[in-house]
Parts: structure tokens; sequence; C-alpha cells
């Protein structure tokens, strides 16, 4: 509401000392502040001593919220850091986009790194942001933080996804997952923007995941074997399912009119007690879902249970 802005800014921002109200603007595009990170992102242009300004604000309860008993971690409140970004974009519009890198950069060097892909998303430095993105993707997925990954990836340019074909399967999977059209899905394995450049093996596994969407079993095989002639087991989950889909694909009572059963049973012996937890996972739901079907219910149960375990296991 207008007249509430405007009490804050008249009465509560403009109240303060110049080096508060700096303190304030530029730190306002932090979803959460400490005394170290305010130092790394305002710099030269900021007040030397944050540690103080903090506890000022503190003890002065200007909308400033503790996130710890210590007194290390600070969030403004959500209306006050909003009318602080927007005095930000109206007087000094310019220095945004130093000061979400600056962050990016703090947090990257503290291991942080959802927070650190965050801002540098913020600062349009969209190559940093999907180097970063590729480093945390497949975790993300075996913990099925999908609609973190989905986010994160449908920010970054067509440009920016077509020279990190990792990505580009990613994002094809999630959009799979969701129930987008095939099409659709196939739109985001678009070739890369150089002449004759070979097509990368995540590329081909999630070609061969669409592929067997479609039910056409014939192309199957032949995807996933192309994608293991390039991918290694370093290659974590991509390298599990090209394998998978090979193997099942491979079995002799897996055909066109193949055992569901023996194929999920397949994925899941493949990649028990390995780094492919997401499969197994998969694997357990696919195959309890059958069981339903079938009527055996408490054999359903105590696979959904297996998978929950696995899905939840540190």
């Amino acid at each position: 509401h207008r007249y509430v802005m405007d009490y804050l800014v008249d009465e509560v921002l403009q109240g303060q000392p110049a080096e508060v109200q700096t303190f304030l603007l530029r730190s306002s595009v932090l979803h959460r502040l400490s005394a170290p990170l305010c130092n790394a992102v305002l710099g030269e242009a900021g007040p030397g001593d944050t540690r103080s300004i903090l506890a000022y604000l503190d003890a002065a309860n200007l909308f400033i919220t503790p996130l710890d008993d210590r007194r290390v971690w600070y969030r403004y409140h959500g209306l006050f850091a909003d009318l602080l970004q927007k005095q930000l974009r109206d007087t000094a519009p310019e220095s945004i986009t130093g000061l979400h890198s600056r962050a990016s950069r703090w947090y990257e060097e503290q291991g942080l790194l959802a927070e650190s892909i965050e801002h540098s998303l913020a600062a349009t430095t969209f190559e940093h942001a999907a180097t970063l993105i590729e480093r945390v993707a497949e975790s993300l997925m075996v913990q099925s933080e999908f609609t973190t990954l989905r986010t994160w990836l449908d920010a970054l340019p067509d440009l920016v996804l077509n020279e990190h074909p990792r990505l580009r399967a990613y994002h094809a999977w999630l959009s799979l997952l969701a129930g987008e059209p095939l099409r659709a899905v196939e739109s985001r394995l678009a070739p890369s923007a150089v002449p004759g450049e070979p097509e990368p093996g995540e590329i081909k596994a999630a070609r061969a995941l669409i592929t067997i969407s479609r039910g056409e079993l014939e192309g199957v095989h032949e995807l996933a074997g192309a994608a293991l002639a390039s991918l290694t087991a370093d290659d974590g989950v991509w390298f599990g399912i090209a394998q998978w889909l090979r193997d099942v694909l491979s079995v002799p009572e897996v055909g066109p009119a193949r055992d569901d059963a023996t194929a999920h049973q397949i994925l899941i012996d493949t990649h028990r007690g390995g780094r492919n937890a997401l499969l197994t996972v998969m694997g357990l739901c696919s195959l309890g879902e059958l069981r339903v079907k079938e009527g055996k219910l408490r054999e359903a149960e105590r696979l959904f249970r297996r998978a929950l375990d696995q899905a939840t296991d540190p």
C-alpha cells in the first residue's frame, strides 16, 4: 500500500544515517545476511563495520529478524525487503548486477552452490550459472528436487543451454516427467550449433527415453547402445539409463510382448547399491504399480516401502 511505503521511506529509511541507508539498499539483494557476506557483496562501496550495522538494525527492530541464536544470520521482513529493492532499482540500478555477482562468488567459495546459482542467474551471468548447475543437477534429480532444477534450466537462454548438452538432456527429461507433449520434449534436444559435431551420449540417452515413451522399442536399443559408446560409469545417471534400456531390451523374454515385471526387476538389480539411486527407486515404484494392477497388494506395499527407504537413505 502506497501509504505504508511512503511511511517506510520517509520515517524509517531516510531517518537513518547515510552509511546505514547505503547498507540497507545494497544488502537488499540478499535473501539472508551475515557480516562476512555483506562485506563481500558491498565491498569498498559499503560501510566498513557491517557487523556493527547488523547489530544496530537488530537492536532498533528495523524490520530485521535473526535466524539463529548466535545472531550470525539475519533476514529482512518481506515488505521491507521489497521496499529496499524498489529503492535500489530507482536510485542505483547499475549496481544490482555487480551486487548479485559478488554474492554468487562468495556463496560459491563457501560451497553453497544453490545460493550461488540463484545470484548468478539474477546477475545474468548465465554461462557461469550453467556451469554451477551442471555440478548439482544429478544430485537434485536423485533427491527429486525437480522443480528447483526445472526453474533454473528455464531461466537459462537457449544459446547457453545449447553449449551444455547434459543440461539439455536434463531439461528434456524433466519435461517428460512433467507430461509435456513428446514433440515439445524433443525440442529440448535441439542439435548443437556446431555443424558436424557428434551428438553427446547424454542427448542420445534422453532420446532413448523419449523413444521408449512412444513405445517404439526397436529404436531404443540402438540409441541406448550409441549412448553407451560415448558414456562411462563416471557419467552417473545418464550412463545408468542407457545401460538399463540396453540391458532390458536385450533380455529374450523382454520384447514387443515383454514381461514388464522382468524389465523393472532388471532395472532394480542393475542399480541396487550403486550411485544411481533414482533409477532403483523408479524401478521399485514401477514394479509396485504393476503389482497393484495384478491385485498383489501386499507385494506392492513391500516394493513401495523399499522405494521409500532407498529414496530417503542418507
